[in-house]
């Protein structure tokens, strides 16, 4: 599923025109995408967790026989809980 049409759903099931879905999808993603940038975890409840891992520099053999030591990494995980819920039912009238 895109963006749009995410955008597109959540309109049709909450009655709310696609341009305010859009500005508070983006506002969300956009919070998400800070809190996680600075190293927050970012809990969403019956949902999941977003949060950062670092991988340590290390060396690595390439094929002509060299070994180069790559750079430190942070990655950005996203756990989904087990128990994930729907919420279009609960949150938005049909």
């Amino acid at each position: 599923m895109t963006k749009e049409e995410l955008t597109k759903s959540v309109a049709a099931q909450c009655g709310a025109t696609q341009t305010s879905v859009k500005k508070i999808l983006d506002a969300v993603l956009g919070t998400i995408g800070r809190e996680v940038g600075k190293g927050a975890e970012v809990i969403v409840p019956d949902f999941g967790k977003f949060y950062t891992i670092e991988k340590p520099a290390r060396e690595v053999r390439i094929p002509n026989g060299r070994v180069v030591e790559t750079a430190a990494k942070t990655f950005v995980r996203f756990k989904a809980y087990t128990n994930i819920r729907y919420y279009s039912d609960k949150y938005c009238q049909r």
